[in-house]
């Protein structure tokens, strides 16, 4: 998906619409290739292309400091980064630390990280670009806060919270602390209205069934969290019907909760 940015506004477009008609002037404008929708395999999926346009975001993620990670993690990724960009590590031409520096691998990256990057590049020997990209992936996607957007709302007592979005769910923060986690097979409808969110739980689940959340600027979290939804809704289906015509399983899937309710 394409972000525009202007020296007011920060907002997507809408590919369907004319970008003239999306905004108040034409002047000073940037656009930006960025992932919307975070997929939660991207290590499955089948074009080469497509996984390294998810890896180039999660490094720029990474860089930027929205997606946080260990030093080691840092350090693991940077090597599969080092080896997909610039092939085997070489001792006859990587003497030093200094073949890294054109890579940005973390905000502020240290001598010490650069110095354990390399030590790991070594062990990458003999891997493709697109197989370093493959384990790049299978890493990234365990950080714990992969592919999670976070909006600042206000709960129903006016106090100032945040609420998180991706691939697994949608969790609810008071400054670094956790609150509350809504899996997405746990939810059975999003909806808004100006600038309220509310959140429609499965009956019977063991937390309140549901949730207000009044947002402080816009209602442009409001409509990304649905289209999240909607988007995951038609992940999940394409998927499962993948895995069915190619596997000897069969699944049966709630459609509205996005559930598998049995699997043979």
């Amino acid at each position: 998906m394409s972000r525009l940015v202007t020296p007011t506004l920060v907002f997507w477009l809408n590919l369907d619409k004319r970008i003239d008609k999306q905004m108040e002037s034409t002047k000073e404008m940037v656009f930006y290739w960025e992932l919307k929708f975070y997929p939660p395999a991207p290590e499955d999926l089948n074009e080469d292309l497509t996984r390294y346009l998810i890896v180039l975001q999660i490094r720029q993620d990474l860089f930027t400091g929205k997606l946080p990670a260990s030093f080691q993690t840092l350090a693991v990724l940077g090597s599969y980064t080092a080896q997909g960009e610039i092939g085997d590590f070489d001792k006859t031409r990587h003497t030093n630390i200094n073949y890294l520096r054109p890579y940005n691998f973390a905000p502020n990256q240290s001598e010490e990280l650069l110095m354990r990057i390399t030590d790991l590049h070594k062990t990458c020997k003999g891997l493709t670009p697109a197989e370093a990209d493959l384990e790049f992936l299978t890493n990234a996607t365990k950080c714990a806060l992969y592919g999670m957007d976070f909006y600042s709302v206000k709960d129903s007592s006016g106090r100032q919270i945040k609420i998180g979005v991706s691939a697994s769910g949608l969790y609810i923060y008071h400054g670094r602390l956790r609150m509350e986690s809504f899996k997405w097979p746990r939810i059975i409808k999003l909806s808004y209205k100006t600038r309220v969110f509310h959140i429609k739980l499965r009956p019977g689940d063991c937390l309140h069934s549901t949730g207000d959340m009044r947002y402080c600027d816009s209602i442009s979290g409001c409509e990304l969290l649905s289209d999240y939804h909607q988007w995951l809704h038609s992940y999940w289906l394409v998927t499962v019907s993948a895995a069915v015509k190619t596997s000897a399983t069969l699944y049966l899937l709630c459609t509205s909760c996005q559930e598998i309710l049995y699997s043979d």
